[in-house]
């Protein structure tokens, strides 16, 4: 796993991620914690896994996901987002992942993103967890290789596991 702050070195500080650590998790398939600049180490209790399509092709991608909810004795809550040209197919979730979970959601929004917004407060993650795709909850990240804050903000870490091909 590799572990990044959100920022470059570059000095624009409205940059929420820089152009080193957007480049790190658009180009790897290494899982990739992003832990907010600052922030002190404490237990994680609850994640928040969000994504608009269940299927994972392999269930080792789970893996650093388990690890993190096996050593800290966390709850899971799984918030699928049906956005708008969902098929049927993804409303079918990996049995690995169900397994994992205390609770699964599932909600309509345009993006993976806003169904993320719309459900923080009444999940209180201390862990956002979210899968990367070609076209995925970093949506504007695969374009360019920086997030403004204004754009893209957590107050907590994002663990980004990747399910493309090794």
């Amino acid at each position: 796993m590799i572990i990044i702050a959100p920022r470059s070195n570059d000095i624009n500080e409205e940059l929420y991620l820089g152009h080193t650590s957007g480049r790190i998790i658009k180009q790897t398939n290494i899982p990739t914690l992003i832990v907010p600049q600052g922030m002190g180490y404490s237990p994680i209790k609850n994640v928040l896994t969000a994504f608009k399509s269940g299927i994972l092709k392999r269930s080792k991608i789970l893996h650093p996901l388990a690890t993190v909810i096996a050593r800290h004795k966390a709850e899971i809550n799984l918030l699928l987002v049906k956005t708008p040209g969902y098929s049927e197919d993804d409303l079918k979730i990996n049995t690995a992942l169900l397994d994992l979970s205390k609770n699964l959601t599932i909600t309509e929004n345009q993006t993976t993103y806003l169904g993320v917004l719309e459900h923080l407060n009444a999940k209180h993650p201390d862990l956002l967890c979210v899968f990367r795709r070609k076209r995925g909850f970093f949506k504007k990240l695969w374009e360019k290789s920086t997030i403004i804050k204004s754009e893209y903000f957590d107050p907590f870490p994002v663990l980004v596991l990747s399910v493309q091909k090794d």
